[in-house]
């Protein structure tokens, strides 16, 4: 069985490996709901690398919830399974530790999974299962050693520690007003890649010809209403709404001179998004 559940991760192009639930639990408790488990498999998508690009690597193609969900399920069919939950980035399982504990790769200082020999651009997720498959993965050796370029290159500071809260993914997701210092660190309009672009580890990372957003701009989420919102129902950023979107535009044309005025909302809008509009022109003046 799990031969041929390696082969269809193979065909499915994903990488997994497998813990017992007790080695999960030692760290995190289950929620009762989840109390069939008895095997978990960790899966990684490995993706390629956009630099410079208006959003991180991993927001530029299809929604990778929706691509490695669809992934996860066709790999269950191979599997004489009663009962399975799967889970990709959004449920009560900590992806990187499962990840981490199973050997897919090691934490490393950015707090991201790291695959010795295909680097930290990847996407994880698991399955839970009510069977016991045998134990394939153990945790990683390896580790950053002395390297700092990723603690150097962030430009909020946010390594290491609480990496969310100060993290630029963690800014651009939130409904809050922030410091001109922090709105100047928007680079992209979603995610940012700054920490892994600069790691040894991702030296062999390549790129593709084309992505499916790459030329999405500014002004396609100007200009958009939150019934036309919804023509953005496939992308990664998609769950985070139009306003905060919109905020994360605004910025961002701001830092990099794009000239969208005429299309900034009108109205009664959120603070945090009337916030972004008087940075502009503080930035523009």
């Amino acid at each position: 069985m799990t031969t041929q559940l390696i082969n269809a991760s193979i065909d499915l192009g994903i990488q997994i490996k497998i813990i017992h639930v007790t080695d999960y639990i030692i760290h995190r408790p289950l929620r009762d709901y989840l109390s069939f488990t008895k095997s978990i498999i960790a899966v990684s998508m490995p993706i390629t690398k956009k630099d410079g690009a208006i959003m991180a690597s991993f927001a530029l193609d299809t929604d990778y919830h929706q691509v490695m969900r669809q992934k996860m399920e066709e790999l269950v069919k191979t599997l004489p399974v009663k009962e399975y939950k799967i889970y990709v980035d959004n449920g009560p399982i900590d992806d990187r530790l499962v990840a981490e504990l199973a050997g897919i790769g090691f934490r490393g200082n950015n707090d991201l999974i790291i695959t010795p020999g295909r680097g930290s651009y990847q996407l994880l997720g698991e399955i839970l299962v009510d069977i016991e498959l045998p134990v394939t993965g153990n945790p990683s050796k390896v580790t950053c050693g002395t390297c700092t370029k990723c603690m150097d290159a962030c430009p909020t500071k946010a390594l290491p520690g609480n990496v969310y809260e100060k993290c630029l993914v963690g800014y651009m997701q939130q409904k809050r007003v922030y410091s001109d210092e922090i709105y100047a660190c928007f680079e992209t309009i979603y995610g940012c890649d700054i920490c892994q672009s600069v790691c040894p580890f991702n030296s062999k990372v390549g790129t593709k010809e084309q992505y499916t957003y790459e030329n999405l701009r500014v002004e396609d989420l100007l200009s958009a209403t939150k019934d036309t919102f919804d023509t953005f129902k496939d992308t990664a950023f998609h769950w985070l709404g139009l306003e905060r979107m919109q905020r994360n535009a605004i910025v961002y044309a701001a830092n990099k001179g794009i000239d969208v005025a005429h299309l900034f909302p009108t109205g009664d809008v959120p603070e945090y998004l009337q916030a972004s509009i008087d940075y502009y022109h503080r930035r523009r003046a």
